[in-house]
């Protein structure tokens, strides 16, 4: 109730009317819009002019995963702040000290708020902070006179939104001062909403949509010529990825469509964890369960909670209710989506690539995008439709 009243205040009643109707048109421009409405009402009041921190987000988590938009991973946190690279004319830089969270990973990522695709990032083993130590980044320009770990943005930017994420641990997000790029000085700090194109650009979700329209025909002839797999899915880097992605994770993924079968069973061998026996492998990685229409998740089952088969491998059977893992399988509801939903299989951190691991294998794959099971064999995921 407290978001709807903070969406009242903010847009009048005429607001509340729409919402529904918008809700039935565009379910993820609505949880954008709710998401920085339930922001607004915890930011804080009397802070320094300079000081971004209070206008952090609402953390982006498993509490509520259903009400956040572009697909979050339920055992992350994530963070989002939005603001301009300009004070006018003036370009800004952004410094942003903290201190190096208790967890399996952690980054911060700079994105172009209008189209949601990231322009730079930093991992923590990138900033090279030791657990519970201070660091210092800066977000600012491309161009010289940048010192330490540095988030550089293109100049024609509008806005940018950074992101703070954590896997698998607990932090608070870090300070963020305002400054002039060219002198350092401070700057008056002035947070903005953004609805990024991926969710207000008609064109843009009509090519989404076309996309997994065209993977669920492929199932549906699949099924049709009797294949034993129908579900086949793709994989995708961030920067081809315009939902606010991260730039350390590859994915794959494949649209369900309940219409098609009572349940889904997707089977694939799990990857290495790091640090394999050879040094190599991911960092994290786990299953989602999202909506095509929504971008939002119901569900994740992650790697140190995912029941593995006397073959070593990970099956999942998505269907009515959830439940725990049983003989090795493991469960996850349809959710309570309005169309087809969308399985994302997420590795992370592939930088030191294992064999036949995404990130070995998208040297040979410019465009980013292409289909799993051809870049990874038993690693990629496939499955089929039960009645």
């Amino acid at each position: 109730m407290r978001v709807l009243a903070a969406w009242v205040s903010r847009f009048g009643l005429i607001g509340l009317i729409v919402l529904p109707l918008a809700y039935a048109w565009n379910p993820g421009l609505v949880l954008v819009a709710l998401f920085q409405a339930r922001s607004w009402m915890a930011a804080p009041a009397g802070l320094d002019p300079a000081d971004c921190t209070g206008d952090w987000s609402v953390p982006i988590d498993a509490a509520t995963p259903y009400l956040a938009p572009f697909f979050p991973e339920t055992r992350a946190s994530y963070r989002v702040l939005t603001l301009p690279a300009k004070d006018g004319d003036r370009p800004l830089a952004f410094r942003i000290d903290g201190v190096a969270a208790p967890a399996r990973y952690w980054s911060l990522h700079a994105y172009d708020a209008a189209s949601g695709v990231v322009v730079a990032a930093l991992a923590d083993i990138d900033i090279g902070a030791a657990e519970g130590a201070k660091f210092s980044v800066y977000a600012r320009p491309a161009g010289p006179g940048g010192v330490g770990p540095t988030l550089a943005f293109p100049p024609d930017i509008e806005r940018i939104a950074l992101v703070w994420r954590i896997y698998a641990g607990q932090g608070s997000p870090p300070r963020v001062t305002a400054l002039d790029a060219a002198t350092g000085a401070p700057a008056p700090c002035r947070p903005v909403f953004a609805l990024p194109a991926s969710v207000r650009d008609p064109t843009q979700a009509a090519a989404r949509d076309a996309v997994f329209a065209a993977m669920l025909a492929e199932q549906r002839a699949r099924i049709a010529a009797g294949e034993a797999a129908p579900i086949r899915f793709r994989a995708r880097r961030a920067e081809n990825t315009p939902l606010f992605a991260n730039r350390h994770v590859v994915y794959a993924f494949a649209p369900l469509d309940p219409a098609l079968g009572e349940s889904a069973e997707i089977t694939f061998r799990p990857p290495p964890l790091k640090p394999g026996a050879d040094g190599r492998g991911v960092r994290y990685w786990s299953v989602c369960l999202g909506g095509v229409r929504e971008t939002s998740t119901s569900a994740c089952i992650t790697d140190s909670d995912v029941a593995i088969d006397p073959d070593g491998l990970a099956r999942f059977v998505v269907g009515p209710g959830n439940g725990a893992p049983q003989s090795g399988v493991n469960r996850l509801g349809w959710g309570w989506f309005s169309g087809p939903r969308v399985l994302i299989v997420r590795q992370l951190d592939t930088a030191t690539p294992f064999g036949g691991g995404f990130a070995s294998s998208f040297a040979a794959v410019p465009e980013g995008v292409a289909a799993a099971e051809g870049l990874i064999g038993d690693f990629a995921p496939t499955g089929r439709y039960r009645p």
